[in-house]
């Protein structure tokens, strides 16, 4: 019984890393949306747009944290969205789908 515990916490260990590092590479993606965009702009106003993907990124972080994952993973009762799960609450189980929900 002992084998088959340490076998469920090894696939669970290597979902959760494997989620992760997915997620980041997913996040990167941020990186070159801002090159992107700073190419296509001059020069003078590049800190405007790289600033502006910084606070998209910030600004979606506490959005997602405060009301996104309740409406998207709480418990619906029969709703139409989530009840359940605002402000990160009961996500402790979660923090690595919640970060990859969160990078998408």
């Amino acid at each position: 019984m002992n084998e088959i515990n340490e076998i469920v916490d090894l696939q669970r260990a290597v979902n959760a890393i494997w989620i992760l590092v997915s997620s980041a590479m997913i996040f990167f993606m941020q990186a070159g949306f801002s090159l992107v965009e700073s190419g296509s702009v001059r020069a003078k106003s590049n800190s405007n747009i790289l600033i502006k993907n910084l606070f998209d990124g910030c600004i979606g972080a506490i959005g997602w944290y405060a009301l996104g994952y309740g409406f998207a993973f709480g418990d619906d009762a029969g709703s139409f969205i989530g009840t359940s799960k605002f402000f990160g609450t009961s996500i402790e189980g979660d923090r690595s789908e919640y970060f990859m929900q969160w990078v998408f």
